[in-house]
This record gives C-alpha cells, structure tokens and sequence, in this order.
C-alpha cells in the first residue's frame, strides 16, 4: 500500500477504515485445466486473523496501477480479502485473449482453487464493474450457496445484447472497446488516458469505413479477431453467441445482488431488464443508478461506497438481510432535476413513460409530427 490510498479513499468518500496494514501475495500462478496459467494478486487485512471474506474480481485490465486502488486496498482496508486477478490472455496471463469465452470455465476453477486454501473462510463475493460484472454473471447461477452475494455494476449479462441492440451492431462502442483492447495488455495507468485519447481522434473517421470489417484496422492499423467475430456472427441470433449469453441463468442466482448503474451508461437497459428478471424470481436484488457514464471514475467510487457496507450486512446476517423487506427490492434513483437521492418504491413506475416523436425539422418533441414526406437514406455496411 502507499500513501495514494488514503487519498483515494477520501475521493470515493468511503467510511471510515479499521485497517491500517495490509498484506500482498502478488503474482500467484493458477493452472487451469488445459494448462494455461492465470495470475493472481492476494490483498488481506492485517488484524491478526488468518481468514476472512473474499472479494473475487477477475479483470482484463491488468492488477497494478489504478485497479489496485479501486478493486484492492480499500476493501483490504475495511476488513474484505481481494483475489484479484488477470483473465486469460491479458497483461502476464497466459493464453490467447478472446474476450468473455473464458470467463465461465476459468472463473469456476478459480473458484475451486479459492475454497481449497487455509485463508479462505467459505464466505465469497463476486464484485466487478463493467467487464469484471460480466465475469461474476458467467459463474453465478452455477456457484450456489458457494457464493453469499454479487456486486455488479455497469455491466449486464448478455454480450450478444451489447454487441446488437435492437438488433443493430453498436458500431463506436465495440469498435472503440476493441481498439482499446485489441491486444490484451490495457491497463488504467496514467498514459492509458493518452492511448484512449488517441483513439477517440481515430474512431470517427475510421467509423466511416466500409466494409465494416475494415473499420478496426484503419483505427489502429491491425484486424482485431475477435471484433471481426462480432462482425461475422450476425443476425445475433447465430448459435455462436449462445456461448456468451447468460440471461438465462439468471433465474438460478439465489443470493443477495446489488447492481449499480448509470443513467447515460450504454448498459442502462439492460441492466434494467436484468433487475427486473431477478426480482420476478424472487431474488433479493437492489439497484441504484446515478449520474454517470460508463468512463466515468465516479462509477467505481459509488459501487464502493454503496457496496462496503451492502457486502457487511450480508456477511454479518445473511437471513436476517435476506428476510428484510427494506433490502429486498430496493431501487435507489438520483434525480437529475432536484440533484438528489430518492427511494423508488416501484420501478420503473407506469407513470414515467415518457412518448416523443421525431419531428421533420430534426428533435425531439411530445407531439406528432405535421405530415411530411418521410425522411430515407441508404446504408450498406
């Protein structure tokens, strides 16, 4: 630990810590079944005790730098301990980098070799944001009560839904995540900022390519396999998405569940439709959703400081959180318009739809539109 994480702590505005020394095991190798190594970092409270909660977040972007601060030293601070982990093919992970295919076999054997060692206390969290919620999504309806409960913000799911909304391929945030990605090795450093930067220059005009299959290689010069694969594999409805796709599932997951998103998030929807699926099946699941972006620090920082003391009072009374009407389908909503915080009892309620149509001059208005010839143009991608 250095002396930026007090820091960072107070910039996520977290309660109070009541460790001041933590513990690091870095760069623990874990075979998986076909032999490739993944590699771990171990975060742990020094409080004299030899066992504690595990928070396990399995990432693609990298264990140094800024994650440790965000995913590691703060819950090691307040009492969790942190497996934190590279998947496959990422950063000094072995393997190849195929995005999400991975994370259900690797995350599962993680998980065995969690239970199997003398510092685990048989109390396991799956946290992860963005990517990393996507990873616990892939294991979660499999672990059972092996697992107390899942912190996932922005992140859903589905890949295919991403990939394909509507139907249509999410053209700039595929292609942006595949140009920062491309290679397996980003990681939230200060030049990542520059890379990132770059990229945006680069993404416009390259949007303009066509075919779409070109796309990626005029952002960043090389044909990146496994956009080209989101490419090929369409209409979604292609058997190859079926592998990634774990909404199913989500009638199987019977723990506590705290999902945490953004009101101008690309995963916004989704994560609605996940919610609501989870609390049809009577999962205890509560949703909090702020003002944010998907980029935007302050993401990481409200997961934080909702989940610390969620991920307490699951771990501390299980049955009595479960039982507990307040926690059990709670929708916490920040209104945009008062810049506050409110409880939102049902959610989303009838009365918030919202109807507006476009207008011929371009806009948005709650009225119909005076008759006009329709607006057309043609796009072959």
């Amino acid at each position: 630990m250095t002396v930026w994480s007090p820091l960072f702590e107070r910039w996520m505005e977290l309660s109070r810590h009541s460790v001041h020394r933590i513990g690091v095991e870095a760069d623990i190798p874990l075979k998986m079944s076909d032999g490739v190594y993944l590699k771990s970092d171990r975060f742990y409270p020094l409080d004299g005790r030899t066992s504690w909660p595990t928070l396990m977040i399995r990432t693609p972007y990298g264990r140094r730098g800024l994650f440790r601060y965000l995913f590691a030293y703060p819950f090691a601070r307040r009492g969790f301990q942190v497996v934190l982990q590279s998947t496959r093919g990422t950063h000094d992970a072995e393997g190849r980098f195929d995005p999400f295919h991975h994370e259900r076999s690797d995350g599962l054997e993680t998980v065995d070799w969690i239970e199997g060692q003398p510092w685990f206390n048989g109390q396991l969290i799956a946290y992860g944001v963005s990517y990393t919620g996507y990873a616990n999504w892939s294991i979660a309806a499999e672990l059972g009560d092996r697992l107390q409960a899942v912190v996932c913000g922005f992140a859903t799911c589905s890949v295919r839904d991403f990939a394909y909304p509507g139907g249509c391929f999410l053209l700039h945030d595929a292609l942006h995540w595949a140009a920062t990605n491309a290679d397996g090795k980003f990681s939230a450093t200060r030049g990542a900022w520059n890379i990132i930067r770059k990229i945006d220059k680069k993404l416009q005009k390259a949007m303009y390519t066509i075919p779409l299959t070109l796309t990626d290689q005029k952002a960043i010069k090389q044909e990146v396999s496994f956009f080209q694969d989101w490419l090929h594999h369409h209409p979604p409805e292609d058997d190859w998405w079926e592998t990634l796709e774990f909404f199913p599932t989500l009638e199987h997951v019977d723990v506590p569940v705290l999902m945490v998103a953004g009101w101008q998030d690309v995963f916004l929807p989704l994560q609605i439709r996940d919610y609501l699926r989870l609390k049809e099946t009577q999962t205890p699941v509560s949703l909090h959703v702020g003002p944010w972006v998907h980029t935007d620090l302050q993401t990481y920082y409200y997961t934080a400081q909702a989940g610390i003391p969620w991920m307490k009072k699951v771990i501390e009374d299980a049955g009595g959180f479960v039982a507990d009407p307040a926690e059990t389908h709670r929708v916490r909503v920040y209104l945009t318009g008062n810049n506050k915080w409110a409880e939102a009892p049902v959610f989303p309620a009838e009365d918030d739809l919202l109807t507006m149509y476009l207008q011929p001059e371009g806009g948005l208005h709650r009225a119909l539109p005076k008759e006009s010839e329709p607006s057309d143009f043609v796009y072959d991608p």
